[in-house]
């Protein structure tokens, strides 16, 4: 059975869709986002203003590659990939392969019970530090 959702979450949803679409269409979003990202990485600025009190010029904001916004649409594309097939009904035609190997586990995982989901969180972020720690020591 399909579990229906109520509409002050799916309301939620399309809220932060919309504003979304509407940040990524804004002239000139990208441009002072990307400057506020440099500003605010700029240790050197921060301790400049803060210690003699004078304005800083942000650094010049970096060029996002067009590479890394198809990596960002793939990924979205992938993730809503994934949440459709899984609010397939469990009565409907079973997924051979991998894919239905995949979409089983997931079920499964998904208790709804709080504390698995604190588990999953908890070892998300586990499996995130390591991988951090294994890229940065390479």
């Amino acid at each position: 059975m399909l579990v229906r959702t109520k509409s002050e979450a799916a309301a939620g949803v399309f809220a932060l869709i919309a504003a979304s679409l509407f940040a990524g269409w804004t002239p000139g979003f990208e441009r002072a986002a990307l400057e506020g990202a440099a500003r605010f990485t700029d240790h050197g600025g921060y301790a400049k203003a803060v210690l003699d009190g004078s304005p800083v010029s942000p650094p010049p904001a970096p060029r996002v590659p067009a590479i890394e916004i198809g990596d960002g649409a793939l990924a979205v594309l992938a993730a809503v990939a994934i949440a459709m097939l899984n609010l397939l009904p469990r009565r409907s035609p079973k997924l051979k392969g991998p894919v239905g190997a995949l979409l089983h586990a997931m079920r499964d995982s998904h208790s709804g019970h709080v504390g698995d989901y604190v588990a999953w969180l908890t070892f998300g972020v586990a499996a995130f530090s390591a991988a951090a720690i294994v890229l940065m020591r390479g």
